[in-house]
């Protein structure tokens, strides 16, 4: 109910009453699991990011770096697609806000993150990647470039048709190639 609530009217315009409205419980129950606002916020992510990373355990029963960078890639722009509500709370209300970083859900994203820490590493191990990309840079551009796509596609022009699946194939070629060793 706070996802859905958060990403409708964003977090500030947003009350405990409201939300418990939506979830058909008491407010005072809100408060029996959450402090306040500010931390019934920061638990989405917490929840979400422990989700995606449970969700990715197939990914890891693929042996080639390349084919799993491609399919964490995919997966990434796909799930959060699936997920609007978490898509736009995240990236308006918790992205840019400097408590985010200091809360467990950064634990969690670092976490989801991570896996593609992993899927470079294995790929400069076996040569499928060259071994001078800079992780961090590559994250950045991943998940820099998709928030990016993101906000234009759920804020800056949402009566745009485009095919947002090729989007993503395109986003993903460019991302891949970026890495490829040959």
């Amino acid at each position: 109910a706070a996802e859905k609530l958060f990403s409708e009217k964003g977090y500030r315009q947003t009350s405990i009453a409201e939300i418990a409205r939506l979830a058909d419980v008491a407010e005072g129950t809100v408060y029996e699991y959450f402090k306040n606002k500010e931390d019934l916020l920061f638990s989405i992510p917490r929840l979400r990011f422990r989700e995606h990373v449970e969700s990715l355990t197939e990914l890891f029963q693929i042996k080639a770096p390349m084919r799993k960078l491609r399919r964490f890639i995919r997966y990434h722009f796909v799930l959060y697609l699936t997920q609007p509500d978490f898509l736009k709370t995240f990236l308006l209300d918790l992205q840019l806000n400097p408590r985010f970083y200091e809360t467990e859900a950064l634990t969690f994203f670092r976490d989801y993150s991570g896996i593609v820490d992993k899927i470079l590493e294995e790929g400069k191990v076996d040569g499928s990647f060259r071994p001078s990309v800079n992780n961090m840079i590559f994250k950045s551009l991943l998940f820099g470039g998709f928030f990016q796509m993101a906000l234009q596609w759920l804020i800056v022009n949402t009566n745009d048709s485009s095919d947002r699946l090729a989007d993503v194939h395109e986003a993903l070629l460019l991302l891949v190639r970026g890495v490829t060793s040959a």
